[in-house]
């Protein structure tokens, strides 16, 4: 019910903009996302250049990936490309 092209700026070219990134890349996503297609996530971590990872649960949804491991996922990520 909002112009929501009024109100959000920017348009989020996350997909263009992956080969670009030279960082590790971790992406999270439930794989019933009632928001954002899990298509689109899984096309952005096909899209990383480099050293890439992905975390999609079954039964997530937008909102509660940390109910299905998503911490101990972005703990195990972050310890990896940190050492």
């Amino acid at each position: 019910f909002l112009p929501m092209g009024l109100i959000v700026r920017d348009r989020f070219e996350s997909l263009s903009r992956m080969a670009n990134i030279e960082e590790p890349v971790l992406v999270l996503q439930g794989e019933r996302d009632e928001v954002t297609p899990v298509a689109q996530g899984r096309a952005i971590l096909a899209a990383a250049a480099g050293d890439k990872e992905g975390f999609f649960p079954e039964c997530a949804q937008h909102n509660d990936v940390w109910r299905y491991g998503g911490f101990e996922i972005v703990k195990g990520f972050v310890e990896r490309v940190t050492n």
